[in-house]
């Protein structure tokens, strides 16, 4: 129906939601961040009048839903590597850690991963040394809360599951859950040019401006 992109910091979105109205798509998928996020759901639940419209928020987290009043004409999922619901003993622990009244989100576990897995690479290489740790890398093995062994891919990046929640009050409730993924950053191994003929694509890049 609709592809657009705006400015960080933008709120006003009349023109796409006039679209969406028009064409009632079955859902949207939304990776505004920030205040421009909140500003597109609060205007686009105002205008839908029809079937409670799916939205899917990939940046969304739980800290965040306290800046998202009430949204009943949409359902609001998200797409995160952690739900405070997927371990609740972690999630108590946790909150003793920070804050009761904060979530625990998946940026903070992200975080907190981080900082074991970088424990456990030092322990494993005998130093702390850059170059050591990094070669230590591929054999750091990190339990997690998710109830997987976290590794890292040769990219450096962790190979991480990822759990789709929809808005239930304060929280989101998991209703699909994917087990741990290779990490694939900026797309750089998905193949779109494997078969360049069949794609009917020229064999080279074009930078147009």
């Amino acid at each position: 129906v609709e592809d657009s992109y705006y400015r960080f910091d933008t709120k006003d979105f009349r023109l796409s939601i006039e679209n969406l109205k028009s064409h009632q798509p079955d859902f949207v998928i939304n990776n505004l961040v920030g205040e421009s996020s909140y500003a597109f759901l609060h205007q686009l639940n105002d205008a839908w009048s029809a079937d409670s419209l799916p939205v899917l928020s990939s940046n969304l987290s739980e800290c965040e839903l306290a800046s998202i009043r009430a949204l009943p004409n949409l359902r609001l999922f998200t797409a995160l590597t952690f739900l405070q619901s997927i371990d609740p003993q972690f999630t108590d622990t946790a909150k003793l850690a920070i804050s009761d009244s904060e979530p625990v989100s998946s940026n903070f576990v992200g975080a907190y991963l981080s900082i074991l897995s970088l424990a456990n690479a030092i322990s494993l290489a005998g130093s702390d040394d850059v170059t050591s740790v990094r070669s230590v890398l591929h054999r750091v093995r990190t339990e997690t809360p998710m109830g997987h062994t976290l590794a890292i891919s040769n990219n450096q990046h962790a190979v991480l599951p990822c759990f789709i929640g929809e808005r239930d009050g304060s929280d989101f409730r998991m209703v699909k859950s994917y087990a741990p993924i290779e990490p694939n950053p900026y797309l750089i191994a998905q193949g779109f040019l494997t078969d360049v003929d069949a794609l009917e694509m020229p064999a080279r890049l074009r930078v147009v401006k």
